[in-house]
């Protein structure tokens, strides 16, 4: 029992220690914070370097080689008010003629991340559920596509 007093005793005083120094380190960082801002923040550079800090420059990244994203491949958002083959197709990921294989492979592969027991979207469940049974003629849709 004396034993875990005294490592008690020891580890208050590494925090006080630790917080002694750590005290005038605090107030060096806010007499720098307040010379940048007397100095005028309007010129980051120009404030770093009265304060005695120097910013290095950030180098210029050329971006001229990354691809371009053409967002007309992407849905504008939201379901019809009743699901249409198309939108069936492109709920799962796949094309209008897919084989049953892919029809039964895209929806396994949405469901294990969608189902509701393994903290998915009932809603969006819902809707892969209804894209799968469509394209399986399971169920019949009001609109041609």
């Amino acid at each position: 029992m004396s034993s875990g007093a005294a490592l008690l005793g020891l580890g208050l005083a590494a925090v006080g220690v630790v917080g002694r120094m750590a005290v005038p380190a605090m107030r060096g960082a806010r007499n720098a914070v307040k010379e940048i801002a007397q100095a005028g923040a309007k010129d980051k550079k120009l404030a770093a370097e009265a304060a005695g800090k120097v910013m290095p420059e950030m180098p210029k990244i050329n971006t001229d080689w990354l691809p371009k994203f053409d967002m007309k491949f992407y849905d504008k958002g939201g379901f019809q008010a009743e699901m249409s083959r198309s939108e069936a197709a492109r709920t799962l990921g796949i094309g209008l003629s897919s084989p049953p294989e892919r029809v039964q492979a895209a929806h396994r592969r949405l469901m294990k991340i969608l189902h509701p027991d393994s903290n998915g979207s009932e809603y969006l469940s819902t809707k892969v559920n209804e894209a799968k049974d469509i394209l399986l003629k399971k169920k019949k849709t009001g609109t041609k596509a």
